[in-house]
């Protein structure tokens, strides 16, 4: 196992449902890092936290996961991040994990936001995801997943959690 993960993480005023700029302003605050293991995005960071826009949901082939795996072949690491995706007419808020070496995992947020009613709109996931990196186990949660300390213990043996 690498003694130590280097973790980017980026935040950064989100514009309102415009990916073309998101996706544009978010390659600006990427362009500097010159040596990570993982960045990290955040929630929606495409479209910003917009639920109820499913409009602007893509499918596992769509711009989005096109420009991340451009990232991670620029950088020579793992990136993460949400976005909804649109799958077998359902939406979910789902983490794409994209290591390296372009190999692509899903996590779908499994704790939906219930006082702005999130779950009339997307559908909540089943299971966690572990990736492994560089001998490490992470566990990537979404948000709200938080909230859930049963959901996210570690009865599964990981180093990491990130939300």
């Amino acid at each position: 196992m690498k003694s130590e993960l280097k973790i980017s993480l980026l935040q950064a005023k989100i514009i309102w449902q415009d990916k073309k700029k998101n996706l544009s302003h978010f390659e600006k605050l990427i362009q500097p890092i010159s040596e990570t293991d993982i960045i990290l995005l955040p929630e929606m960071f495409n479209t910003a936290f917009c639920p109820k826009a499913v409009h602007l949901a893509e499918n596992m082939n769509g711009i989005t996961i096109d420009w991340m795996r451009k990232i991670t072949q620029q950088k020579k690491c793992a990136i993460s991040g949400t976005l909804m995706i649109q799958e077998s007419g359902k939406v979910y808020n789902r983490l794409i994990w994209i290591s390296k070496e372009g190999d692509v995992t899903t996590y779908d947020k499994r704790h939906l936001f219930s006082l702005i009613k999130e779950e009339k709109t997307l559908t909540k996931g089943n299971d966690r995801l572990i990736v492994k990196l560089n001998g490490w186990k992470i566990c990537p949660l979404i948000c709200y997943d938080l909230r859930f300390p049963v959901f996210s213990r570690n009865n599964i043996d990981y180093d990491v959690l990130i939300y």
